[in-house]
């Protein structure tokens, strides 16, 4: 069975490295994507993995998949400031198929922002299992570089074909509102037809897993009715995630058309043409400087988060650090991964003044 990572055993923040420690975690997290991540996929597709946590199906784990979940749960740790990586609790606590999955892809992006930029080549799932692509030599090289260029970048990724980012904000900006209804209706109607049977699908694979979990404790089930709901539960999770990915793909056209607004109420609205938007906002290279440091510092989830003076007074300083990012860069600087991270200390973006 493996063994919760402990606050002491976390490895050094990733934008606190220097070039060497970079070229290092790039190594030993393109090395644990060969070899370790194929172990732990195999594993997330067991009908157990929709079920139980880590924690539980790791019990039937041998030696060397558990050792291969701890590890990555330490690399992991590198980027908990830069991406949601679920940890310190989450990762332990979700589905175990969800975790292996979002300890993979965050690894994987080595930093991008909740995983944003997935490594792998258009048409290979990670997330499904398929072939994890060898990212080690491409990561050694991406460290490589940056060390003798004398860079200290925040971000730097791990993968092959990787394009450089310019200065145009890109889709996913404007963090999308957390409701499907507070922005569907301006996604296409086909979109939007699909999007009304996601409840309904919701509802139906939680009535299959919770008849797998019955199943599984029953000593006296047929393996045949465990394989029947564990195969619905899979159909079922597929609708909901192909739903999930039409969404996602559909936000991303519409606000990259650069028309799209989230009021005070996170509804989204298309503004009519000529009227101005949040993402036409032109920053001078201080200013972006700036809001790139308050981003990475909102997104650490490391602070305190039990009640008490510590935590208020860290909340203090969090909402002083969000009100001055948003306001040198608008609400579009407020990503996903911040969002995340305002709901890991309790606070209530909209209740906050700019």
């Amino acid at each position: 069975m493996i063994k919760k990572i402990k606050l002491s055993e976390y490895l050094k923040r990733y934008d606190n490295m220097d070039a060497g420690e970079r070229l290092t975690i790039a190594k030993r997290v393109g090395e644990w994507l060969h070899s370790a991540a194929k172990m732990l996929l195999r594993r997330a597709e067991e009908p157990e993995a929709q079920l139980q946590n880590v924690m539980q199906v790791s019990g039937r784990w041998n030696d060397e998949e558990c050792r291969a979940w701890e590890e990555g749960a330490r690399l992991l740790s590198s980027f908990s400031n830069m991406a949601d990586t679920w940890l310190p609790d989450r990762l332990y606590g979700k589905a175990a198929y969800r975790s292996i999955r979002r300890m993979v892809k965050c690894l994987k992006t080595m930093g991008e922002p909740d995983g944003a930029k997935p490594m792998a080549p258009q048409g290979e799932n990670v997330v499904s299992g398929a072939k994890v692509q060898d990212s080690g030599k491409a990561g050694v090289k991406a460290a490589k570089e940056e060390s003798a260029a004398g860079t200290s970048k925040a971000t730097q990724t791990v993968g092959a074909g990787v394009k450089p980012q310019g200065n145009k904000p890109e889709a996913g900006v404007i963090p999308r509102p957390p409701h499907i209804s507070q922005y569907v209706h301006i996604l296409p109607k086909k979109t939007q037809e699909r999007a009304a049977k996601y409840g309904e699908l919701m509802r139906a694979l939680e009535e299959a897993r919770e008849n797998m979990r019955l199943l599984l404790n029953d000593p006296n089930a047929k393996n045949a009715d465990r394989e029947k709901w564990a195969k619905t539960a899979t159909r079922i999770d597929s609708q909901v995630k192909s739903i999930r990915k039409e969404l996602d793909a559909e936000w991303a056209k519409a606000v990259k058309a650069g028309r799209v607004t989230v009021d005070d109420l996170g509804q989204a609205h298309v503004l009519p043409a000529g009227e101005p938007t949040g993402t036409e906002v032109e920053l001078t290279k201080e200013q972006k400087a700036r809001v790139k440091q308050l981003r990475n510092a909102l997104r650490d989830t490391r602070g305190p988060k039990e009640l008490g003076e510590k935590h208020d007074a860290y909340v203090k300083k969090w909402v002083d650090k969000y009100r001055e990012m948003v306001k040198i860069g608008g609400p579009e600087t407020v990503t996903e991964a911040v969002v995340n991270s305002a709901k890991v200390y309790g606070i209530d973006l909209d209740q906050i003044k700019v």
